[in-house]
């Protein structure tokens, strides 16, 4: 038998689309750690199947959190400052996936304030954000069904191509 080591994810944000990202990935086989700054939210109660739950300051907790490139980071905590603190510890951890959810609006904003504080265009630019396939409505199922699409998309090399192919079907 072959053993293949779980995928990493690191889900910020403990609130609804956190809380389906969890379900899905452990669904897909992947390790999850939960890390928000609220105890009523990143707790055992609510999340029984994560790996890792952690509850206090994001960016100490992302920052003391040992990661790699096989690793995946996927931010949508309660807000602007959250998000901001999440990325800003992230984004030169080195992870082969980091993502945060948000409107073009918040995005621009957030990658603006990073970069006023000495992180690089280009390290940012790295970020998949706003995250997620565009394949969903706004059901927090959905949204993180796109989320781990696309994570999936990167971590297995794939194409977007679907494997229909007529040609060989129909000659």
């Amino acid at each position: 038998k072959v053993f293949y080591p779980k995928a990493k994810l690191l889900i910020v944000g403990a609130g609804h689309i956190g809380f389906e990202l969890n379900k899905l990935a452990k669904a897909l086989g992947f390790y999850t750690v939960i890390i928000d700054d609220r105890e009523e939210y990143a707790n055992r109660e609510r999340f029984k199947d994560a790996d890792e739950v952690f509850a206090g300051d994001i960016g100490q907790i992302i920052k003391n959190y040992n990661t790699n490139a096989d690793d995946y980071i996927v931010i949508a905590t309660k807000g602007y400052e959250q998000d901001k603190e999440g990325l800003r510890a992230s984004i030169l951890k080195g992870c082969g996936y980091v993502g945060m959810i948000g409107s073009t609006k918040k995005i621009i904003h957030i990658m603006r304030d990073l970069m006023e504080e000495g992180i690089s265009k280009e390290e940012l630019q790295r970020a998949y954000a706003p995250m997620g396939l565009d394949i969903s409505t706004q059901l927090p199922e959905e949204i993180a069904f796109g989320i781990l699409s696309e994570i999936l998309l990167i971590k297995n090399k794939g194409t977007l191509n679907h494997k229909r192919d007529l040609k060989k079907v129909w000659g």
